[in-house]
């Protein structure tokens, strides 16, 4: 995550594919709780929008990125709301990361790469990977 924050902060890139990018979060302050910063309230964590804008090849490969990381922020919304997640919520996070999946398999290898990052990146905290480990 270090590189791509240096990367925001030497290329100052304002929007990606018709979206603003938030500023870089403090991220003491974004893990503090299990849902973090969302600045733009688009439903992505602020250090997870920058990660995408930074690390998609083109614009579908951004989109699905986007696609998932808000199926992954469900469940964590989910936990800290302290719901179950509802199989259809879970059908949506397996939704989002197939398709995630086939477009990574066009543009990418290996092809489970992003799906594993936005994994990695959203469950940077122990609170976090908890969430993940009830499904």
């Amino acid at each position: 995550m270090s590189k791509v924050i240096k990367n925001k902060e030497y290329f100052q890139q304002t929007s990606f594919h018709g979206e603003a990018e938030p500023d870089t979060p403090d991220q003491k302050v974004n893990d503090q709780t299990i849902l973090g910063i969302d600045s733009l309230t688009n439903g992505i964590r602020d250090d997870i929008d920058i990660w995408i804008n930074r690390s998609a090849l083109n614009k579908e490969e951004t989109l699905l990125m986007r696609s998932y990381a808000r199926e992954l922020q469900v469940v964590l919304k989910n936990c800290a709301l302290k719901k179950t997640t509802l199989p259809t919520e879970q059908v949506e996070l397996k939704n989002a990361e197939k398709k995630l999946l086939e477009i990574g398999s066009v543009v990418r290898e290996p092809t489970d790469f992003t799906v594993t990052r936005l994994k990695l990146l959203t469950c940077n905290t122990e609170a976090r990977t908890k969430c993940f480990d009830s499904l």
